[in-house]
């Protein structure tokens, strides 16, 4: 999905077109698993973005204009990447999904556990693996008490919008 809409990116764009480009698909990735090949990419196009927008800079040195290095850009602009406001927003829906009633069909297929032997090797990451992993890094140990509380739960969800990881 998201190699369609990088490759939908003609260079002649602006970046303000670009921007709005990937702000109408980012709803849609909250759902979704998103693998290492993914975060890469997303912080390659979000580093492209920016560096058309910020513009270059005369290196100091030589006396010779350079793109910015991204550390140059976060720096700059203080910003969360992309990948963080995902991972808040998936979040903000594993929240919305585990305050509604255990009846509810959503509900039972996050918590269900299959029956039977496992096939060999390393097994798939599931969704809900994704979300432990997110909310460590957050630094949230018992989030089933959390999660019922909204407004624990609203800045938990803030904190891992905001989060600039290295």
């Amino acid at each position: 999905m998201e190699k369609g809409l990088i490759q939908s990116m003609h260079p002649a764009e602006t970046p303000m077109a670009m921007l709005e480009k990937i702000t109408k698909v980012l709803p849609q990735l909250k759902k979704f698993v998103i693998i290492n090949v993914t975060k890469r990419r997303l912080r390659t196009f979000e580093n492209k973005i920016w560096r058309k927008i910020c513009g270059p800079v005369r290196d100091a040195g030589t006396n010779v204009w350079r793109r910015k290095f991204n550390k140059e850009l976060q720096e700059e602009l203080g910003l969360a990447p992309v990948t963080s406001y995902i991972k808040g927003q998936r979040l903000q829906w594993f929240g919305h999904i585990m305050r509604r009633s255990e009846e509810e069909t959503i509900r039972a297929v996050i918590e269900w556990q299959p029956e039977g032997k496992r096939p060999r090797g390393r097994p798939r990451k599931r969704w809900l693996d994704i979300i432990e992993e997110d909310l460590k890094t957050v630094g949230v140990e018992e989030w089933k008490e959390i999660i019922q509380d909204r407004e624990k739960w609203r800045d938990t969800v803030l904190a891992a919008k905001t989060l600039i990881e290295l």
